[in-house]
């Protein structure tokens, strides 16, 4: 029974404990490295989600309560440029300014092959197999010679994790 079971929906996450605490605004650089690290993950097993959640946890010290919220895409994708709009409103709604960010966690909800899908008037196709090919690119590239062969200019920046999080293994110093 056990083997033969099949759940009804999928997905997948990225969480991180910050080792400082982060203002809401160092918070939204995180938001952007863990949802690329996401997007690239999906690309390259060539999943889709149609929803994101994020997870935000406040330091102890401030007695903080976690927070957190749902977002719907107009349709099922694993593009970065289309999901992030989203997330970030999502970001700004949810979060308590106030409150310093100490874990932040991002899952993609029912994730599914990609495959055939709804046509939509409002989707510029040509952008959408232009930034297909970046990713695969991307993937090759990190592939080829490593996680930090390639990087984006925010992940240059000082409070970024990327550069730190893709020499570990499992999250784990390596």
């Amino acid at each position: 029974d056990i083997k033969a079971y099949q759940p009804k929906s999928s997905s997948l996450s990225r969480g991180q404990v910050l080792l400082r605490n982060y203002s809401w605004e160092e918070g939204i650089l995180i938001v952007k490295e863990m949802l690329d690290e996401l997007c690239l993950e999906m690309a390259d097993a060539q999943f889709v989600t149609e929803s994101i959640t994020l997870e935000l946890r406040y330091s102890y010290e401030t007695g903080g309560k976690p927070t957190g919220g749902t977002t719907r895409l107009m349709t099922a994708t694993n593009s970065y440029q289309s999901i992030l709009p989203s997330v970030l409103d999502l970001y700004r709604n949810i979060v308590n300014r106030e409150q310093p960010l100490r874990k932040i966690t991002i899952t993609c909800n029912r994730i599914r092959e990609e495959g055939f899908e709804q046509i939509t008037l409002f989707t510029n196709y040509e952008q959408v197999e232009k930034e297909k090919k970046i990713q695969k690119a991307a993937l090759d590239i990190k592939q080829r010679f490593g996680k930090n062969a390639l990087l984006r200019g925010m992940d240059l920046l000082e409070e970024s994790t990327a550069r730190k999080r893709n020499q570990h293994i499992g999250g784990h110093k390596s």
